[in-house]
């Protein structure tokens, strides 16, 4: 879709005490969400770094945001989040549900807030290795 994925904020120390499977699904869905709703020619920048015990893990993209309404029913099974914005992003709503629930079982956290900006940055809380 021609959006650019950087990761260049990614520290070498932000190493998380944390399931690889159970991460790289959360980092799957929280990728393609922002691709699937990033203006084309968008930028997706990818940051992860240790504060203390704990590792920060932030996705922040350049799409709608999403809708308080919306915002309120995240982590529920089968609600969709920014898909209600746009008639050629389709799903059922499940991939952030999944997210929290697979953050929360690793002892983290994961939240989303609309920018000031544009756009929406999920935020996920891991310890640190």
């Amino acid at each position: 879709q021609g959006v650019r994925l950087d990761a260049s904020g990614v520290d070498d120390d932000a190493t998380p005490a944390a399931d690889q499977r159970a991460l790289r699904q959360i980092l799957i869905n929280l990728v393609g969400n922002s691709i699937r709703f990033s203006p084309r020619s968008g930028t997706i920048r990818v940051l992860a770094r240790r504060e203390g015990s704990t590792i920060d893990v932030r996705v922040v993209d350049q799409g709608p945001g999403i809708p308080p309404r919306i915002m309120e029913q995240l982590g529920k099974p089968f609600v969709q989040d920014r898909a209600q914005l746009t008639s050629n992003n389709e799903g059922i709503g499940l991939g952030l549900a999944i997210s929290i629930a697979l953050a929360e079982r690793m002892g983290g956290r994961l939240r989303f807030t609309n920018r000031a900006e544009g756009g929406l940055e999920a935020r996920l809380t891991l310890p640190a290795a």
